[in-house]
């Protein structure tokens, strides 16, 4: 028979408070998202559901920029980033965009212990990186719109990320690109909400969302009626996490170095039978 390892408590309590020790200066090294004023160089996308037809235009140009599969779903998945759904309330048609609205304050930003949700400084857009990404999803606890979804083939978490890549090269992102009927549009924060407001004073009884949201949204709604209220949208107001995101960090790295610690107990204990 093989030798069994033994572990003492002792050893392995050693280990985890080093692996804890590690976590907790990788937490402290964790910085709130700035929340300083929009300046002329912030860029948002404009959703205007009184033009809109949902032909899900947008959606097809996003999957192909993206090489996502073209399984047209009707929710945010790994797979799906972005889609339009097409409702009523009081009896008025409504049409309403779901993808991430690149808050100005993201959450998902502040609680990624390993810097992979990142906000361009260029553009305020929010997107993951993949190969930085370990899959933790605390991204998907913390994000008040369940935007980022866990990819289980893959191991991490996927979103939009607002083609960051081609807004940086002077170009819209591709469901822009794709709207025929200007139902979307990409400018300069200030101009968007200048579109928005003209756009509801010409619809009365209008609502425009995502002017103060989390700091002020990159993705700005003119509807017909208050998404929050519709049930469109959820209240982050009720619901919004109420712990300081730098303890967040610290309690999450606290927990990995638990889990390392376990896993090297358990690593040795299998050595010992091989």
């Amino acid at each position: 028979m093989p030798n069994r390892i033994k572990i003492s408590r002792r050893k392995f309590i050693k280990v985890s408070i080093a692996s804890v020790a590690t976590g907790a200066i990788m937490a402290s090294s964790l910085k709130e998202i700035s929340a300083e004023p929009f300046s002329s160089e912030r860029y948002a996308i404009l959703f205007d559901g009184f033009a809109c037809t949902g032909c899900e235009l947008c959606q097809f140009g996003c999957k192909e920029r993206n090489e996502l599969p073209h399984d047209f779903e009707t929710f945010l998945s790994p797979i799906t980033w972005l889609y339009v759904s097409t409702g009523a309330h009081d009896g008025e048609q409504i049409r309403m965009r779901y993808s991430c609205m690149h808050c100005h304050e993201p959450k998902c930003v502040e609680v990624c212990p390993v810097g992979a949700a990142t906000k361009s400084e260029k553009t305020d857009l929010v997107y993951i990186d993949p190969s930085i990404c370990i899959g933790c999803q605390y991204c998907v606890v913390a994000c008040p719109y369940e935007v980022p979804q866990f990819d289980p083939v893959h191991n991490v978490t996927r979103k939009c990320s607002g083609c960051y890549d081609l807004v940086e090269k002077g170009l819209e992102p591709a469901c822009v690109q794709q709207c025929p009927w200007n139902a979307l549009h990409f400018k300069k924060r200030d101009e968007i909400v200048k579109m928005a407001e003209d756009i509801a004073a010409r619809n009365p009884g209008s609502y425009i969302y995502g002017l103060e949201e989390r700091g002020g949204l990159n993705v700005i709604y003119v509807l017909p009626v208050d998404p929050v209220k519709a049930g469109l949208i959820p209240d982050i107001g009720k619901i919004y996490p109420v712990v300081p995101s730098p303890l967040l960090g610290i309690v999450s790295m606290i927990g990995i170095g638990l889990i390392k610690g376990a896993l090297y107990w358990r690593e040795k204990r299998i050595e010992a039978k091989t």
